[in-house]
């Protein structure tokens, strides 16, 4: 069972992304501000990491994107690239992009 997943994406020193998603508190905390957050959201975020690589690797560009995910349950899985993404990494953005949106 998921307790939390923290995600931090940033290009360089540039913070883009930092979210912690409470599940049991069914509560996101997405760059400083806090949404309630439905089970098609948390549904939705679990299908889009669920089938990733712990790691992708790093670019050499200094500012290329680089994305971090923690996902906690009884023991604690992480995630990782730097310029180098998963496939669907793009509809981990757009979730939340839709949630800063109120989709």
């Amino acid at each position: 069972m998921i307790k939390a997943i923290d995600i931090i994406i940033n290009n360089g020193p540039i913070n883009l992304v930092v979210s912690s998603i409470l599940f049991s508190d069914n509560i996101c905390i997405y760059n400083n501000s806090k949404y309630i957050i439905n089970e098609d959201f948390k549904d939705e975020l679990v299908k889009i990491i669920s089938l990733w690589k712990h790691e992708y690797g790093y670019s050499n560009n200094i500012d290329d994107q680089e994305f971090n995910v923690t996902v906690y349950t009884d023991k604690k899985e992480s995630f990782h690239g730097k310029g180098i993404f998963p496939n669907n990494y793009a509809s981990l953005i757009g979730l939340f992009e839709g949630l800063e949106n109120g989709r």
